[in-house]
């Protein structure tokens, strides 16, 4: 699937040669279309529509080294420059009007650096003069930009609030229609943490979706790096948009996935009891060939023929799946860019119940009314203890919560369940059997 900062490349096949739609679509650089294969990137770029800034923090703890990277602001910014590089723009020049923006495909972006010294009247925020930290969707403009601030490192104090305000200043200007996103990268705690509420209220009210990413240098003392990662967690919108991640990992995907966009085009994969696939008004009847059928998000292939997904129902699984979660003390840790992995792994069981095929039928509905259901029904438990204690060593969300811990096909009631799990973290040793 494409995202927001993803766009297919030709790698070097030749698409023209496959005849086959399912080795057409094997290649990401194909797409299979009207019983030929072509070149993806001829038949147009990512549909994504994302106004996205990003607040890169210039303090002058940014200046030492990070890993193998001599020096930790240059880096961010030569990372930010291949973001540029591969990311689907709309080709307008900053300053392009509201109307203009609206009409186009593809992303902008406004790179901001936030730093500031106490007590002064200088700005705490630096916007290059090439865009003045405008809305952009010029790769030169944008890659000046970030020259532009790789020579004017602010190296001070840690102030976010100013650029959080210029921020939301930029978001109130953009139109209607495009997502509207704030990366905040930074490497420690805030110092001006206890004023930005008001701002982070506003970004909020404007819709925007603010995720964080605290860069990790294991050259530090770790309470330096829980302390950044508490105060990014305050201003994200949602505690799994803080991404905790070394230098290497901002280049890589991790950062780029925080905010997935933009339409997903089906692969030919087989449906499993995690996944269904959504209408998207694809005239599957035209479709002769079974997997070109399944290549398209909304169709189905039966009985030799070709139709339309919705009219066919869900996927057929019934599934009724358990999942136990370790609730022990050791998941209190981070793993990997995850700054506590139990929280990561109640947000990544959302998503499953997102996209996963239900019942619909609530906590304690029959055994008939089950069986008779297509879909899944899914029960979640948390398992941990204490040794020689009475206490039990699993919970379960009460029913006056969520489903008592009993099988659901309902993703609300599911959706409950887990943010009280979330909100319920056991903390104990790793007892299993009572689970």
């Amino acid at each position: 699937p494409r995202d927001a900062f993803e766009q297919y490349r030709c790698g070097g096949v030749d698409c023209a040669a496959l005849t086959d739609a399912c080795a057409c679509w094997s290649e990401a650089a194909c797409r299979w279309a009207d019983g030929t294969c072509g070149d993806d990137a001829a038949r147009g770029t990512c549909a994504a529509k994302v106004d996205l800034v990003v607040l890169l923090d210039g303090s002058g703890t940014m200046a030492k080294p990070f890993g193998h990277h001599p020096q930790g602001f240059h880096a961010a910014v030569e990372t930010l420059k291949l973001w540029v590089e591969a990311m689907p723009l709309t080709g307008g020049a900053a300053g392009a009007s509201a109307a203009a923006a609206a009409a186009s495909e593809g992303n902008r972006v406004a790179f901001l650096q936030f730093s500031g010294r106490y007590g002064t009247d200088e700005p705490d925020v630096a916007a290059a003069p090439g865009t003045d930290g405008r809305f952009s969707g010029d790769r030169a403009e944008l890659a000046a930009d970030l020259s532009w601030h790789e020579q004017n490192f602010m190296a001070e104090q840690t102030y976010v609030k100013e650029g959080l305000e210029r921020a939301a200043a930029l978001f109130a200007d953009a139109p209607a229609g495009r997502d509207r996103v704030l990366y905040v990268i930074s490497d420690g705690q805030f110092d001006d943490r206890h004023e930005i509420a008001a701002a982070a209220d506003r970004l909020a009210a404007q819709g925007v979706e603010v995720y964080g990413i605290v860069l990790e240098n294991k050259d530090e003392d770790p309470d330096v790096n829980v302390a950044a990662v508490d105060s990014m967690r305050a201003l994200a919108t949602a505690p799994h948009h803080v991404a905790n991640l070394d230098m290497d990992h901002l280049a890589g995907g991790d950062a780029q996935s925080l905010h997935p966009s933009g339409p997903l085009q089906a692969r030919c994969d087989p449906r499993d009891a995690f996944e269904q696939y959504r209408c998207g008004g694809v005239d599957c009847a035209a479709l002769t060939d079974a997997c070109a059928c399944w290549s398209e998000a909304a169709c189905r292939w039966a009985d030799g023929t070709c139709g339309d997904d919705a009219a066919r129902g869900t996927c057929a699984a019934k599934v009724d799946l358990v999942v136990l979660l370790d609730g022990s003390g050791t998941m209190a840790k981070p793993f990997g860019h995850h700054p506590q992995g139990f929280h990561a792994a109640v947000e990544t069981l959302k998503l499953w119940v997102e996209a996963m095929p239900l019942t619909g039928g609530a906590a304690g509905a029959s055994a008939a009314a089950a069986a008779a259901s297509e879909g899944n029904r899914v029960a979640f438990l948390q398992f941990s203890g204490t040794w020689g204690t009475a206490e039990p060593d699993v919970i379960a969300a009460p029913g006056s919560v969520g489903t008592g811990g009993r099988f659901s096909g309902d993703a609300a009631e599911l959706g409950a369940d887990l943010t009280w799990h979330e909100a319920n973290f056991m903390k104990k040793q790793t007892y299993v059997k009572e689970g």
